[in-house]
């Protein structure tokens, strides 16, 4: 990490007035000790971007829990983001997609840029703020901190400028400061295995999570935040990273946040760090690293730490060509939280199910069609290969794990995206396949954590989104086109719903303040109202859709246990 001293900014100045240019001016920000940080205002928000809050997890580092920053960021000139962490090309799931016959088009060209413009190293545990300008000494305004999802195989802080969060807020008279973080995918924040489990190293991306919420509570009053009025919110993995951090015996004695918006994912029944999964991936990356496999796995995991980072990232990506990358579905549910004893006592299902979810208030929602996007890297064309996979991926649900399956009708009127008739059918079995994934990653976890937390006590408001219905063929609502409408897209009903509903819900915990939308009931266990939001309007629905299947599935929760 770089840090240079800030310039002096007269020059400047005079050059911008002689030659009628804009000028961007730099803001200064003074911490608790003493560092002075630089950042930029433009189009009314200040920022301060790639901002380190842990060492980089360099060499001995490498694959291990990151440790707080602990050098002077005195004069850092906070003007651009920091490096994306290594991880899989994002841009080979649109190849991938194309090979399988899928449309594309909706790719926005902005979200490709942005993808292809991030450059790539170890060093990457950064968090950019961005903030009113303005703001009144002494003045604390409620804070939100962005976690992005990625099948925790990729992801970026550059994906999501948080500008429009402080810009809208700010016509809301709610105003608020909008954090990101990087945090560290695939193998390097979520190698398994029995080496890894012996040096105490697993989860290392949660404790990316982690210290970057410490960074933020130490030191966001400075830029003018509430340290105790934190919400965190993510989508997809981001949202299964924010659950799985909650859970942990660390959240419990600090508590990093004080409020929660859950977007398309939760809790999931990730398996042992330490089990039969992790350690034939461990050994699956060794190999493709060129580490020998006939030694100990505490020599092989020194050999991996002794490899250039550009052959790791080799290793993972299989010259970026995902439908060589391991088994991306597998992958998935590897590459991810693992139970190791020390974050995590017990199966998260399980912690979930005894009542030991934290006690704060939530938003929590999903897309209609979240499992047409999955379905795709499943890439199962058949019934009997969709319920294959599935086993293979939930070996332990013996019969039960089989009814439930079997309760989804191969009927293509009925699978997702749900409400296209037999439209939509990109290959066989692909909307039943999509229907199921979408209850098992989404639909399941979100019911099980609302019946397992006391609405009593905190409140809990419940999205369910459509907004992309009939406009992407075959893929519908489907997982992450929720950051479309937020960091993408601001001129209808829905981008305005996901901003102005989550701002009121950081100043109030009640998404309702001064949003002109429709007003939002909380989610109880005997209405459970649901906000319903759609491209050009909101409305109150029940959330009653598969009752049947998600009731068999939580009644019988443990045929998700995973190796």
């Amino acid at each position: 990490m770089k840090i240079l001293k800030t310039k002096t900014l007269g020059f400047a100045y005079i050059v911008s007035s002689v030659l009628s240019l804009p000028f961007i001016p730099h803001v200064d920000v003074e911490l608790k000790n003493g560092d002075v940080v630089t950042g930029l205002r433009k189009l009314g928000v200040e920022s301060f971007r790639g901002i380190p809050y842990a060492e980089p997890p360099i060499n001995d580092l490498r694959f291990k829990p990151s440790i707080p920053y602990s050098k002077s960021i005195d004069g850092l000139e906070a003007l651009d983001f920091g490096d994306t962490c290594y991880q899989v090309n994002p841009l080979g799931i649109w190849d991938y997609m194309r090979k399988v016959g899928a449309h594309t088009e909706w790719i926005t060209p902005s979200l490709i840029d942005g993808l292809k413009s991030s450059k790539m190293s170890e060093d990457c545990l950064t968090l950019n703020i961005y903030r009113p300008p303005h703001l009144p000494p002494g003045q604390r305004v409620p804070v939100l901190v962005w976690t992005y999802g990625g099948a925790f195989q990729f992801g970026s802080t550059t994906l999501y400028p948080g500008g429009r969060y402080v810009r809208d807020s700010v016509k809301m008279d709610q105003p608020v400061i909008f954090v990101s973080y990087n945090y560290r995918a695939g193998p390097w924040g979520f190698l398994g295995g029995s080496a890894i489990d012996a040096e105490n190293s697993t989860n290392a991306a949660v404790w990316d999570s982690i210290n970057a919420f410490r960074w933020i509570k130490k030191n966001i009053a400075s830029f003018g935040g509430d340290p105790e009025r934190i919400t965190a919110f993510g989508t997809s993995t981001g949202a299964q990273l924010l659950s799985h951090t909650m859970l942990t015996k660390v959240f419990r004695k600090e508590s990093l946040f004080n409020s929660v918006i859950l977007q398309s994912g939760s809790v999931l029944p990730f398996g042992p760090a330490n089990g039969f999964a992790t350690e034939r991936q461990f050994w699956t990356f060794a190999n493709a690293s060129g580490c020998p496999t006939n030694i100990p796995a505490t020599k092989a995991l020194n050999c991996l730490r002794s490899k250039p980072a550009d052959e790791l990232y080799q290793a993972q990506t299989y010259d970026n060509d995902l439908s060589n990358s391991f088994d991306l579905a597998a992958a998935f549910s590897i590459w991810s939280p693992r139970q190791d004893g020390r974050m995590w006592n017990a199966n998260p299902y399980e912690i979930v199910v005894n009542g030991h979810t934290p006690d704060i208030p939530m938003i929590i929602g999903q897309q209609e069609d979240e499992g047409t996007l999955v379905s795709i890297l499943f890439a199962t064309k058949e019934k009997e290969e969709t319920d294959k996979k599935l086993r293979t991926l939930f070996p332990f649900g013996g019969q039960n794990f089989t009814n439930y399956i079997d309760l989804y009708s191969s009927d293509p009127a009925e699978g997702a995206p749900f409400r296209t008739g037999e439209k939509n059918q990109l290959y066989p079995d692909f909307k039943r396949s999509s229907a199921i994934l979408t209850d098992i990653f989404y639909t399941i976890p979100r019911r099980l954590i609302l019946e397992n937390t006391d609405c009593n006590s905190s409140p809990r408001y419940v999205y369910y989104s459509t907004a992309f219905h009939n406009k992407i063929p075959y893929f519908g609502s489907t997982q992450m086109t929720d950051v479309i409408w937020q960091f993408y897209l601001f001129r209808n009903y829905a981008s305005n719903a996901f901003r102005r509903y989550f701002i009121s819900f950081a100043n109030n915990h009640n998404p309702n303040i001064n949003t002109n939308l429709v007003e939002w009931p909380e989610w109880t266990t005997e209405e459970q109202q649901v906000l319903h939001i759609e491209r050009k309007n909101g409305s109150i629905i029940v959330d009653d859709f598969r009752l049947e299947q998600s009731g068999y599935a939580i009644s019988h929760y443990k045929i998700f246990n995973t190796l």
